[in-house]
């Protein structure tokens, strides 16, 4: 057994005792690979964007601010939620959400994604038309806690 073994170094090479593992610092970069770099991101840019290139855009009109086409198959299709819906049957029989007139995912950036976040919370869509009252006592449930 060599003095390497008994120390127990990483890396060493076992048939030499003084042979120490090396560690090399990253090469400095190079200027010119800076040069090329996107821009770093805004903050909060993971909120939203708008692809205004997109042969459906506008798909929903009416929405008043920065249009938000991160949200394009809404998440909550699945979820209770606020926006205006209507029921169809899918044909296994199975009610389903028509959220075509709902703007609330795309009327802006911050907003929506703040709305969607609260709102992914909710319980699953139960097949039942929209109550005010099941909206109102959900809105209630979702809001946030108030610090003191």
């Amino acid at each position: 057994m060599t003095d390497s073994d008994r120390r127990g170094d990483i890396g060493a090479d076992p048939g030499s005792a003084d042979t120490v593992p090396t560690f090399r610092a990253p090469a400095p970069e190079d200027q010119s690979q800076k040069d090329h770099l996107p821009p770093p991101p805004k903050p909060a840019a993971f909120k939203g964007f708008t692809h205004s290139a997109c042969e459906y855009y506008p798909c929903h009109p009416g929405v008043r601010r920065a249009f938000n086409c991160l949200f394009c198959y809404c998440p909550l299709i699945e979820r209770e939620c606020p926006g205006p819906y209507q029921l169809f049957t899918d044909a296994r029989g199975t009610p389903r959400k028509d959220c075509s007139a709902c703007r609330l995912p795309h009327d802006g950036i911050a907003p929506s994604w703040t709305f969607i976040q609260r709102w992914l919370h909710a319980p699953a869509f139960g097949g039942q038309p929209q109550s005010r009252a099941r909206i109102r006592a959900l809105s209630q449930a979702l809001r946030p806690p108030v610090s003191e």
